[in-house]
């Protein structure tokens, strides 16, 4: 009583008669569905790839213009802030010329108050100045 050994198929030299293309054997129902899943995470992550990239060009450019107008705002708002302290300056003086030329307007204000007592006393003095001549002259100096 031998046992039966199986025995390997025979090789023949002639030309075999399978196709070229040999199929792959079948994956189990299980495997197959996670192979699926696998793809379209796959897929799904390649998309979300793509979006980001995408996303990050525009980002960039964004960023691109806004330094560019960061510097353009700050190309004009510097001249302004020169200028604006060369207004705060000039304020500043035409606050003091404004006391000044107050203070002489109450001068000149004082004289014309006082203009009627000056001529007085400058006409006084010129009498008294004509009356020293006169004298001189009678006394024959």
């Amino acid at each position: 009583n031998m046992m039966a050994v199986p025995q390997p198929p025979s090789v023949s030299r002639e030309k075999s008669t399978l196709s070229t293309t040999t199929a792959l054997p079948t994956l189990p129902l299980a495997l197959q569905t996670t192979a699926s899943e696998s793809q379209s995470r796959i897929n799904a992550l390649t998309s979300a790839l793509q979006t980001m990239n995408s996303t990050t060009i525009a980002a960039c450019r964004n960023c691109d213009g806004l330094s560019r107008r960061s510097r353009h705002l700050d190309s004009l708002t510097s001249p302004a802030s020169e200028t604006s302290a060369l207004l705060a300056q000039a304020s500043a003086n035409l606050t003091s010329t404004s006391a000044v030329l107050k203070d002489a307007r109450e001068q000149f204000d004082t004289v014309d108050d006082n203009e009627p007592s000056i001529e007085r006393l400058f006409w006084g003095a010129r009498e008294a100045c004509r009356e020293v001549a006169s004298h001189a002259e009678k006394q024959g100096r």
